[in-house]
């Protein structure tokens, strides 16, 4: 599969903040929800699960970019112990943006989760 080229990229950036900020009240979110975002993501870079993943019920498929920086795949395979019957997806060559790298490796991954 050939690589996008960085005018390819810089565009699909552009094209995406636009439409992303004009939904309505984009940018207009509660104070307190923003703290408990803050919170959650300050746990999750520590490493540190506040939220009790261990009370997850749910069938749960977690996904991660091997080179992910933001959220290392560390804090995945944490989470598979915490969540019981957890299945996880680690791609080896992508980063955060793991699900658009191998969007059609991710797709059919949960295409078959769901079944």
């Amino acid at each position: 599969m050939e690589e996008p080229d960085v005018v390819e990229l810089a565009a699909g950036e552009t094209a995406y903040r636009s439409r992303v900020s004009g939904y309505p009240n984009f940018s207009q979110a509660p104070e307190a929800l923003a703290v408990a975002q803050h919170a959650a993501i300050s746990s999750w870079a520590a490493g540190i699960v506040a939220a009790g993943h261990g009370h997850i019920s749910a069938p749960t498929l977690i996904g991660d970019g091997g080179d992910d920086v933001m959220t290392p795949p560390a804090n995945v395979h944490k989470m598979v112990q915490e969540i019981h019957g957890a299945q996880s997806v680690i791609y080896p060559d992508a980063g955060h943006g793991f699900l658009f790298q191998d969007a059609s490796a991710w797709a059919a991954r949960i295409n078959a989760f769901l079944k």
